[in-house]
């Protein structure tokens, strides 16, 4: 009797999550994207693009075929291995975040690690100033961040201009016993400077600052003040703050 061999299985697909790999293929792109428009350090993050295509052996052309109909990318049996970009391709944000920030130190003359000496400055803060005019409308509340991006010390708060919201914001370094508060772009442009203290999170920090936006006739000046949301101030140290703001900049 002939013995009729059984038919092989195909080897299940495994299950993909449409959102997340969504998410991958978008990722994936913003690195493609960089890479054309010669964004990205060619020493560092670009290269991360070949490297994870190598690593999975997923050719270019694949690649191209799967950014232009995303649908093909779903039904791909690499299709799983797209997922692993989400972990091993950082967000481009977070890279640029890095490169400013080294390079930044490096101008400045401060070793790699910096921003771990930062740590403690990581909260909200109140934001006492005298920046709003007819033109600009500036919130008091600042956001001082050492921990979201690891490496990187950064700050950003919101302000209202041209009858929108906007965000401005920058990278923090600490030299000579200050605190300084770097943010430049298209948009603005804020330099802040503050005494330092010892426990951020339990003091006052005193200053001055300057602000530029693109659609303000002209640059504001403004002594500032920073201490802990959590913070509660009070009558003599408010009687010092408003007196403080009020003193005329040289």
């Amino acid at each position: 009797m002939t013995t009729v061999p059984a038919k092989r299985r195909r080897s299940r697909r495994e299950t993909v999550n449409p959102h997340e790999l969504n998410k991958a293929i978008e990722r994936v792109r913003q690195y493609k994207q960089a890479e054309l428009s010669k964004q990205l350090d060619q020493t560092g993050p670009a290269k991360q693009l070949d490297k994870f295509l190598t690593k999975y052996s997923i050719s270019r052309n694949t690649l191209n075929t799967w950014l232009e109909d995303p649908r093909r990318a779903k039904t791909a049996y690499k299709a799983p291995y797209l997922l692993h970009a989400l972990r091993e391709l950082p967000p481009l944000t977070k890279q640029k975040a890095h490169q400013a920030y080294r390079l930044l130190l490096r101008e400045l003359g401060i070793p790699d690690g910096h921003a771990s000496e930062l740590v403690g400055i990581h909260g909200l803060y109140n934001f006492r100033h005298s920046l709003n005019d007819n033109e600009i409308s500036v919130r008091d509340t600042i956001l001082l961040d050492s921990q979201k991006t690891p490496g990187v010390a950064w700050f950003q708060f919101r302000y209202e201009s041209n009858k929108r919201y906007r965000f401005c914001d920058g990278l923090i370094v600490q030299r000579n016993q200050k605190l300084h508060l770097i943010g430049l772009s298209e948009q603005n442009m804020f330099l802040g400077n503050l005494n330092s203290v010892r426990v951020p999170s339990d003091e006052i920090m005193y200053g001055i600052c300057s602000f530029e936006e693109i659609y303000a006739t002209k640059i504001l000046y403004s002594r500032i003040v920073l201490y802990p949301k959590r913070y509660e101030t009070n009558s003599r140290q408010e009687e010092y703050i408003k007196a403080y703001l009020k003193t005329r900049i040289d």
